[in-house]
């Protein structure tokens, strides 16, 4: 919602996403198996989405150089979703404009961590999350999943590792 009142065109991925769904924040979705098409077509990326098995290194070399030349990577998800080694690589040749990353694999991040190093990298202490009514949506979120338990009904916000 925030980047559209800058009009920008924006593009999201979505796991459970099939051909044809679509969401009123977004001007187009894509499906995981679309991810790369998207990639494609985005001057930033923004990445906002729960680490997993399946996804660990989702983010390599192909996916980087998926990207347009002179385009922005930013993590405030998972460091696990990244290969750091590929990031950095994209980041020295040029591919890549700039990243900031708010999360690494690693934390604190190794003090030889090549990522200090990277040119154009831009690294927070893991801070991006708004604590704006955190501690009430987290209990609004317990106490609905309680629920949902007690009535055999599926649970919201899992992740199977």
């Amino acid at each position: 919602r925030r980047a559209r009142a800058f009009d920008m065109t924006v593009l999201a991925s979505r796991g459970s996403a099939v051909q044809g769904d679509t969401d009123p924040d977004v001007h187009e979705l894509f499906p995981a198996a679309e991810l790369d098409a998207m990639l494609a077509r985005a001057d930033a990326v923004v990445v906002c989405m729960p680490g997993s098995a399946e996804a660990d290194g989702l983010f390599d070399a192909g996916r980087f150089a998926a990207m347009p030349a002179g385009s922005i990577f930013v993590n405030v998800a998972r460091g696990s979703l990244v290969d750091e080694g590929a990031l950095v690589d994209a980041l020295i040749s040029g591919h890549l404009r700039a990243a900031a990353l708010d999360v690494a694999r690693e934390e604190p991040l190794p003090s030889d961590s090549p990522l200090w190093d990277a040119p154009r990298c831009y690294i927070s202490p893991h801070s991006a999350a708004s604590l704006d009514g955190f501690t009430e949506r987290c209990f609004a979120l317990t106490a609905d999943n309680v629920t949902r338990l007690l009535e055999g009904r599926p649970l919201r916000n899992t992740v199977v590792a």
